[in-house]
């Protein structure tokens, strides 16, 4: 049986559960709480055929701020560049600075796992770190992203939006 062809029923509700977790946690209606948006994508190896335009569900949950680095938790589903369904669950550290009582600037890391690559663990679970940055303004916010070749990896540059629940 090819595990890739046919996840199992948890892994491909796993993020929902999880989302929705974070969204009814009381810690969660204190801190700052983002629904995650669809985003875009360019890879630079134009010989390969990839999905550039990820419809994206997630959630990312600011738990607490010291010293304007900000630490959270994320949790999203994604059709990725292959047109397969990854899942991620990570861990953010972002350092923020306000240039506005609404506009603020961030630049962080998110580490955690994702899955849905052929390439990479047959398709299963493997760790995963990824630099970002942000612009927010109010409500609305937009993640960059950009990652370099590594081994047998394209590099890219992604971009996403969200909006602030809370």
């Amino acid at each position: 049986m090819n595990k890739f062809a046919s996840p199992p029923l948890l892994a491909l509700y796993l993020p929902a559960v999880i989302c929705l977790l974070l969204v009814i946690s009381p810690r969660a209606h204190a801190d700052p709480l983002y629904i995650q948006l669809g985003g875009w994508s360019h890879h630079f190896d134009r010989n390969k055929k990839h999905n550039e335009r990820h419809d994206l569900m997630g959630l990312e949950v600011e738990l607490t701020e010291v010293d304007s680095v900000v630490f959270g938790v994320a949790a999203s589903t994604f059709k990725n560049s292959q047109a397969v369904t990854s899942n991620y669950f990570a861990g953010v550290a972002k350092a923020c600075k306000e240039y506005s009582r609404n506009a603020r600037g961030c630049a962080g890391i998110t580490g955690g796992f994702i899955n849905g690559y052929k390439s990479e663990n047959q398709g299963g679970y493997f760790p995963a770190i990824v630099p970002y940055a942000s612009i927010e303004y109010r409500r609305a916010g937009i993640d960059l992203t950009c990652l370099p070749k590594l081994y047998n990896r394209s590099s890219f540059c992604a971009i996403q939006g969200k909006i602030r629940i809370q």
